[in-house]
């Protein structure tokens, strides 16, 4: 897989609240079942790209169900996060190995 990184996301700057990753910076891919799911390449925004391309280090993230842009999937297990990941993968030309992480990001929009 090539990843194709925007310049946008090409900065070190602190996330604030201009730089929330929302549906406008985002990709969505039906899945078999019908739902909807988020994914963004790069996954995160303010690393440099730069770092991942010497790497040859393509990083793609998605929203669980329910959360961000993806539809929700009420009897979710673990079995259907991980046919969620493959079909995300193979979908965007993920082929071979991969590693999955998990992480989560909370924003505080205080004034």
């Amino acid at each position: 897989m090539r990843c194709v990184y925007n310049s946008e996301s090409n900065t070190s700057d602190p996330i604030d609240k201009e730089s929330i990753p929302t549906s406008a910076s985002a990709d969505r891919i039906l899945l078999p079942d019908g739902r909807y799911m988020e994914y963004r390449v790069p996954g995160i925004r303010g690393l440099k790209t730069s770092l991942l391309e010497e790497f040859g280090i393509c990083l793609l993230t998605y929203d669980i169900p329910g959360f961000g842009e993806s539809d929700p999937h009420p009897s979710r297990n673990v079995e259907s996060s991980v046919l969620d990941i493959l079909f995300l993968a193979s979908s965007v030309g993920v082929n071979g190995k991969f590693w999955v992480l998990g992480y989560i990001l909370i924003y505080s929009l205080r004034s």
